[in-house]
């Protein structure tokens, strides 16, 4: 904690020290200046030019400290990023994230890059045989590989919950993305990925925040899709889901302007997904249909529909609808999801009857009322 303490540290007074050493260094000049032109006659300057002198002084003592407790925590945050890395790197071999058959693969450059930071000596940790961008990019790889294995573990959940376990994973991920902006600052693509791994810790407040700020930074193309798609997840997560609805249409633009098909599939589900929490379910399922039109492999978005549909009382649509489910999810080999949606359907299926039936019923009681009011006529 003492590391991410200097970090926050180091980033809102670097720039102030920076003006103030800056300013002394110009009033220095400025009074030597003024003394080489008023000399020592005028008793009323040299006076005023005392009282200057101490403040200097006084002020220049101030900043030389301060210099040397920001010297003191830029070698403690040296060491503590390079412990840092050493730690989350050794753990993904350690646990076969990388570098094994069934494991993410890393290009050379980086592992090359982070094999000599773990090899290397924690208490000297100078960063020698790296450049601050090749650091950034293995550590901002190294994310993306614990990210990913991250999602794997939350894979195909739109039926059935189930326990979330890839919090560790998240969490690494974040503490990858976090080092790596130390070494590569106002990156749009490393803290639009920080952002996303925050939201998917939970902590959608932080991840709101460095959204916008990812949103703020120039990115390559000009394009900020994916920070928008992430900023309007964690709106969607803290329940506001109209202001997320207009952040994801957004987003869904962005990406047809760029031809980016799988942000727009995942744009217009989530569309969907707001809409359903907004109990707008055949709208929901409008976006969950063109969705799938253009990611058709993906059973998940045909199952939300069905449920879309089952929710707003379109059950025999609904059957329909889960049934292709069914199928897509048997293609998959995912046979829980295959009987669930099944047995979605015959569940829509009945419903659907029954409200056929109760429909004749109410048809037949008005049939009957206009015959007996007739016969009273």
């Amino acid at each position: 904690m003492k590391f991410y303490n200097d970090s926050d540290l180091l980033a809102g007074n670097h720039k102030i020290v920076r003006d103030g050493n800056d300013g002394l260094n110009k009033a220095k000049q400025a009074l030597e200046h003024i003394i080489s032109k008023g000399g020592d006659g005028n008793e009323e300057l040299k006076n005023a030019m005392g009282v200057v002198k101490k403040q200097l002084i006084s002020f220049d003592g101030r900043m030389q400290r301060t210099n040397g407790k920001l010297q003191e925590i830029f070698v403690r945050l040296g060491v503590g990023l390079m412990k840092e890395i050493k730690r989350v790197y050794l753990h993904a071999k350690e646990v076969e994230l990388i570098a094994t058959e069934d494991s993410y693969t890393m290009e050379e450059e980086y592992t090359n890059v982070l094999d000599l930071v773990a090899g290397s000596r924690e208490e000297k940790a100078e960063g020698g045989g790296w450049t601050d961008d090749q650091l950034a990019g293995a550590m901002a790889e190294l994310g993306a590989v614990y990210d990913r294995a991250g999602e794997e573990k939350l894979h195909d959940l739109t039926l059935t919950s189930r326990e979330n376990d890839s919090n560790d994973l998240f969490a690494n991920a974040v503490r990858c993305f976090a080092v790596a902006s130390c070494f590569k600052p106002n990156d749009c693509d490393i803290m639009c990925r920080l952002g996303k791994t925050f939201e998917e810790l939970g902590m959608s407040d932080i991840a709101i925040h460095v959204a916008k700020e990812s949103l703020s930074l120039e990115t390559i193309g000009g394009d900020h899709a994916e920070s928008m798609y992430n900023l309007a997840t964690s709106f969607e997560s803290k329940k506001e889901y109209k202001k997320a609805t207009k952040i994801f249409q957004r987003a869904s633009e962005l990406a047809a302007r760029n031809g980016n098909i799988d942000l727009l599939s995942s744009s217009l589900r989530s569309i969907g997904v707001c809409l359903d929490g907004q109990h707008k379910w055949k709208e929901a399922a409008k976006a969950y249909a063109v969705a799938s039109e253009l990611a058709p492999s993906l059973p998940e978005l045909v199952s939300a529909r069905a449920i879309s549909l089952k929710n707003g009382g379109f059950h025999m649509d609904a059957k329909t609808s889960f049934e292709h489910a069914a199928k897509l999810f048997a293609k998959g080999g995912m046979k829980d999801h295959v009987l669930e949606c099944e047995q979605e359907a015959k569940d829509c299926e009945e419903l659907g009857k029954a409200g056929e039936d109760g429909e004749e019923k109410k048809n037949e009681t008005e049939r009957r009322d206009r015959r007996d009011d007739d016969v009273d006529e």
